[in-house]
């Protein structure tokens, strides 16, 4: 009962975050959705067993990304055509060209240089976060995020995206 109560408030509070988390990564929002609805089914079978070595919130981020990281590989293994979903731009076509070209280009990236950069310019998470949830150092982290963002620079030049 207790552990069902904090499934129910941690899915509240935290789902939201997850899906879009997952959306960044898979670019589907209901393989999102699905990869959210796994992860907390999950974590409630370890729920007993789980050791406070880091938050929840930690916990459940990471578990996102590795379980978006096994669907998006994947999807590229079995070669599904990805969709982008249009958000609700309400800027000049112009704009929404030059948006939908740098998200293309990140897209195209290396997960070892995507995953970084979604995890730090889209979510908003600091360099220990998103080193704790890829489970690497931050020296390294750090060093993948700036050579993301290097290569992401480089091709949006090459494309004369700008």
């Amino acid at each position: 009962m207790k552990n069902d109560k904090l499934i129910a408030e941690l899915h509240k509070k935290y789902s939201k975050k997850l899906i879009n988390l997952a959306y960044g990564i898979v670019k589907d929002t209901d393989l999102a959705q699905d990869i959210v609805q796994e992860v907390f089914v999950k974590f409630c079978n370890v729920l007993e067993t789980f050791q406070k070595s880091c938050s929840y919130y930690t916990y459940l981020y990471r578990m996102t990304v590795n379980r978006s990281i096994d669907e998006y590989r994947k999807k590229k293994r079995i070669a599904l055509k990805t969709t982008i979903l249009h958000e609700n731009v309400s800027a000049k076509s112009k704009d929404v060209d030059l948006i939908l070209s740098v998200k293309k280009i990140i897209e195209e990236l290396d997960d070892i240089y995507r995953i970084p950069i979604i995890l730090i310019d889209y979510d908003g998470l600091s360099y220990e976060e998103g080193a704790r949830i890829l489970n690497i150092s931050l020296p390294a982290f750090r060093s993948r995020l700036i050579r993301g963002r290097e290569l992401l620079i480089k091709r949006i030049k090459q494309k004369e995206v700008y």
